[in-house]
């Protein structure tokens, strides 16, 4: 299966999220996704400044197996099975487990965000441009031209449009 969604980090907010249960494997690595820093931050942890680097989350084993209703044991060997497929590394202190997620760019693709983005800003400058350049055409001193290219029909013109946009009102109309 290819491609990605974006998963907004509120989820882990909502209802269903957040209701006590024993997570999955597969939970536990989107939670750590979710939870990984999106920017690079400095952060005062025990009287020290410390940076915090994207694709980084600063907890513990205890809170791990806390939040996952996990044994440290389990949570142990979860990061070690990590570890093993280039997932994410692990390093602890007595105070701390600072993990960083290995390929976190490749989860969150910060260049296609920014594609995308420039994309849609060229877009909208084109529609911009193409209308503008219809307007001048349509319009010569304030004046409709009459053999305007117009988008009805296409963008053609032909005597049915013309008969039906004659600048005299047709009484045939209201009979």
């Amino acid at each position: 299966m290819q491609g990605w969604i974006k998963l907004h980090r509120q989820i882990l907010e909502a209802d269903i999220f957040t209701e006590k249960r024993v997570y999955s494997k597969a939970e536990a690595w989107i939670d750590l996704l979710l939870r990984a820093n999106h920017k690079d931050e400095r952060i005062l942890f025990n009287s020290n400044f410390i940076t915090i680097q994207r694709g980084q989350h600063l907890t513990s084993m205890k809170k791990l197996g806390e939040r996952w209703q996990w044994s440290n044991k389990k949570v142990k060997k979860f990061l070690q099975l990590l570890e093993g497929e280039g997932m994410c590394t692990a390093k602890s202190t007595s105070k701390y487990t600072l993990l960083t997620l290995d390929n976190y760019d490749f989860y969150q693709q910060r260049d296609f965000e920014k594609h995308i983005k420039s994309t849609s800003k060229a877009h909208q400058k084109h529609i911009k441009s193409t209308q503008t350049r219809m307007n001048k055409n349509v319009y010569k001193n304030g004046e409709e031209l009459i053999n305007a290219p117009t988008l009805i029909r296409g963008g053609k013109y032909d005597e049915e449009h013309e008969a039906s946009h004659q600048s005299s009102t047709n009484l045939e109309f209201f009979k």
